[in-house]
């Protein structure tokens, strides 16, 4: 195993959580950024597994007011996951309802469209209105 392997990159996003919650964003960021890269080499860019690193990397951005910068990478997490794991899938409702929490601090951007969101409607639980991301990869 070598720093080119998917344990590794697991074990860059546990670190990185890490630093997220004693508020070193930056390094965070630098590790689950470098994770993603990995990920993209190893598995590419169309798997479920890279939606979820880019999903965790919109979350960080997300805790630090970073909006601009999650909203693309929640939009190309959900559609990696519609065309994975299906329309209904849980995961494409978790990443939706994480997006949805990120605009909503942000008046200045444009709310998904209700075409983004319908798909995803029926495995959206009222109660995982303000979820975060699983950290899974």
């Amino acid at each position: 195993m070598g720093p080119r392997h998917l344990d590794y990159a697991q074990s860059l996003s546990n670190l990185a959580v890490l630093y997220e919650r004693t508020g070193d964003y930056p390094r965070a960021v630098q590790l689950l950024r470098e994770a993603l890269d990995i990920k993209k080499v190893t598995i590419g860019e169309g798997h479920p597994d890279y939606a979820i690193s880019l999903d965790n990397l919109a979350a960080t951005y997300a805790s630090m007011s970073e909006y601009a910068l999650a909203e693309p990478l929640y939009q190309q997490a959900l559609k990696i996951r519609r065309e994975t794991l299906g329309p209904n899938h849980r995961d494409c409702a978790g990443t939706l309802n994480n997006w949805l929490a990120c605009t909503e601090p942000w008046p200045t951007t444009r709310e998904p469209s209700r075409s983004i969101a319908r798909p995803c409607e029926s495995s959206r639980k009222p109660w995982a209105r303000n979820t975060r991301s699983m950290r899974r990869n």
